[in-house]
């Protein structure tokens, strides 16, 4: 991909524009992934007698998260077309929740679906781990073409 010897201006420009996108992915992902912590909370509060408002505490955290991720998808798509040989990036990072899911845990507060949405959440979390970390490896590979002694920028 890169050559660590390089020193065209506009190579660097091209590195440092790529750096910014995976950057930019991987704040999108940790917001998600706070936000989901949240929701978390909120879960293990509805498991345990929580009612109707934790449960529509928990669904919005889940919706914010969801937000982040599409921004975070948006991101790792500019990434992956720009390192086409990562492939794409963002395909296992949908918390779609079922919409009836959402409603039947709110409305009839079940501890069942309370678990079932608490290990969703955590798989979720998970993932976005993963996907945080392959990213961050992009972004070391990518500053390794900058630490190279003929490079003087």
């Amino acid at each position: 991909m890169y050559n660590k010897g390089m020193t065209n201006r506009n190579d660097f420009d091209d590195i440092e524009l790529t750096i910014d996108i995976a950057n930019e992915a991987i704040m999108h992902l940790e917001n998600a992934r706070e936000k989901l912590g949240s929701a978390r909370t909120w879960g293990f509060i509805d498991i345990f007698g929580g009612g109707m408002f934790s449960s529509i505490f928990k669904h919005n955290h889940i919706r914010d998260a969801q937000l982040d991720l599409e921004r975070a998808k948006i991101a790792m798509e500019q990434l992956s077309s720009r390192l086409n040989y990562y492939g794409d990036m963002g395909e296992d990072l949908d918390l779609n929740i079922d919409s009836f899911l959402g409603i039947f845990d709110v409305l009839f507060d079940n501890p069942i679906i309370d678990i079932f949405m608490q290990s969703k959440i955590s798989n979720m979390r998970e993932r976005i781990d993963d996907a945080i970390e392959n990213i961050q490896e992009i972004i070391d590979y990518l500053y390794s073409g900058f630490t190279t002694d003929d490079n003087d920028f």
